[in-house]
């Protein structure tokens, strides 16, 4: 059984690394021959006005979901926010919001009923979420800048709830087992 399931997860990963790939192709793609592109005939050796400065808004986000009633809810403002999320399994629900400027996510659910509820606020602050198993719960709210926060959930309800204000915290929580429950607050 354990071979069935491992080999399950190696094409669960494979496919969503293809699906990464492929937004990666079709959002880079169509920029690069525009901006490779020879200017209009009209404008050939014209001389054209300075560039203005235009603010980047650009946000990634990568959503893979197998299995069955997996919901993921995902809002990002601000600039280049990035999000990666991979769910597995029966059930797994993912709420995630970014605002301001330069915030990471990547979060793995794999099993039935896991929860994460993920909140960034500020600049470059990084959640890495992974939780396998069943019914796994984890809160994270982080304000400021330059916060991590290592969340690793395996085994079966799990809680965690880690909330960081500030600049330069980091927080590991590693949870394996079964009803293990972790409460970090710093400011």
């Amino acid at each position: 059984m354990t071979s069935r399931n491992g080999s399950a997860a190696r094409a669960l990963r494979q496919a969503h690394r293809r699906a990464r790939a492929l937004l990666a192709a079709a959002l880079w793609l169509p920029l690069l021959a525009w901006a490779q592109a020879a200017p209009p005939a009209d404008l050939a050796g014209a001389e054209l006005p300075p560039p203005e400065i235009v603010a980047v808004t650009t946000h990634t986000a990568a959503l893979s979901q197998f299995g069955n009633d997996n919901a993921a809810d995902l809002a990002q403002g601000g600039s280049r926010q990035f999000a990666d999320i991979l769910q597995s399994g029966i059930g797994n629900q993912l709420t995630l919001s970014q605002l301001d400027a330069l915030n990471r996510v990547t979060a793995s659910q794999s099993g039935d009923l896991n929860q994460a509820l993920l909140d960034q606020i500020g600049s470059e602050n990084l959640i890495s979420l992974t939780q396998s198993g069943i019914g796994n719960v984890a809160n994270v709210v982080q304000n400021g800048a330059l916060n991590s926060a290592l969340i690793e959930q395996i085994g079966n309800r799990n809680s965690a709830d880690v909330q960081q204000a500030g600049v330069g915290f980091s927080v590991v929580v590693q949870q394996f087992g079964d009803g293990n429950i972790a409460r970090v607050s710093q400011f």
